[in-house]
């Protein structure tokens, strides 16, 4: 009978030790804080990252703090990652190689849109002349 919970236990940890080692960390992550120039959060940006070999790409928003997470990611790279929001020019980072179980910090300030003319070559209202 002792044998019987000897032999029990012993495969039990030999269950729990190749169990773990499938749980060995395989991915990482990228996050940060999509800012103005002046460092005011921006909530609902668009931040996407793209695996340039298999051109996957992986998406997420700013929450109201501005923040964002990208997880799950395999390592290696190049990544390239684009921010956008309206009213904003779209920003563009490359060539980001990831490291295993180690989280990428990206950080981004983005700069207001230049404002294009709308109004600019439309053709003017004929002028009326009043009757004599």
């Amino acid at each position: 009978m002792k044998n019987l919970a000897v032999l029990v236990l012993s495969l039990g940890l030999a269950f729990t030790l190749v169990d773990s080692s499938y749980a060995q960390v395989k991915h990482t992550e990228i996050c940060g804080l999509v800012t103005t120039i002046d460092s005011i959060p921006l909530p609902r940006a668009t931040v996407i990252a793209i695996h340039v070999p298999s051109d996957s790409q992986f998406g997420a928003m700013t929450d109201q703090e501005g923040s964002y997470r990208l997880p799950d990611l395999n390592t290696g790279g190049p990544y390239s990652i684009k921010v956008t929001l309206e009213g904003y020019e779209t920003f563009w980072q490359r060539d980001i190689y990831l490291t295993l179980g180690k989280p990428m910090l990206i950080d981004v300030q983005l700069k207001p849109a230049k404002v294009k003319n709308k109004w600019k070559g439309l053709p003017r209202k004929p002028e009326r002349s009043l009757p004599d």
